[in-house]
Order: C-alpha cells, then sequence, then structure tokens
C-alpha cells in the first residue's frame, strides 16, 4: 500500500482517498469483509475526526478500498494521520498501513 502524503484543499467534498491492501507482498482478499476510515490529527487525540465506513471498491479479491470525503472532513486545516479497519467475515480486524499511518494534509483554501 502507498504511503504518499496526501494533500487536499479544505472545504473540498467528493474527494476520493483510495488504497489497495496489501500483506505481505500479496493482495488482500476483502471478499465479505467491512471496512472503515478513520482519520485522527495526532496518533493520540481524544477522537477521530473521520471515523465512517468505507467502501470496497471492484472486485473485493483485489483488496481496492475507498472513502469519500464528506462535509465537515476537510473543514479543518491541519496535518492528520489515516488508517483503515477492515473486520473480515471471520470476525478477524486488520488494520492498514500495519507499519504507520498515511499521511494526509488539509491545506486552508485563500477565501
Amino acid at each position: 500500500m502507498a504511503t504518499t502524503p496526501l494533500r487536499v484543499k479544505q472545504g473540498d467534498v467528493g474527494y476520493p482517498v483510495r488504497s489497495q491492501l496489501i500483506s505481505d507482498g500479496a493482495v488482500v482478499d476483502l471478499t465479505g469483509a467491512t471496512a472503515r476510515f478513520i482519520m485522527r490529527a495526532t496518533k493520540t487525540s481524544a477522537a477521530a475526526k473521520v471515523d465512517q465506513p468505507a467502501t470496497i471498491v471492484g472486485d473485493p479479491a483485489q483488496g481496492n478500498i475507498q472513502y469519500e470525503m464528506t462535509a465537515g472532513d476537510l473543514d479543518t486545516p491541519g496535518n492528520y494521520l489515516v488508517e483503515w479497519e477492515v473486520t473480515f467475515a471471520t470476525g478477524e480486524v486488520a488494520t492498514w498501513p500495519s507499519g504507520g499511518y498515511l499521511p494526509l494534509t488539509v491545506v486552508a483554501e485563500l477565501g
């Protein structure tokens, strides 16, 4: 899974954050799974800025997942940490990226 920093403009909505989940070099099969998109200002923040269901895109066996930003998700400029939390049909829960976070920066709008 790429960990390239994401940069989005404050207040933009409908912006999709997408990832392909990989574990030990193999694509993660998301068949029967559900997922959440979690975004916090810091890993020790009291509450998540965003904690919402994510969408498994296309063939679940290809491990593609996305979340579309909605009103309020990008209303505050700053640096955030993002992760995907997946609950498999077996009840197992796993989080990506497993070795850190996906950085996301909300850039202040000029208006």
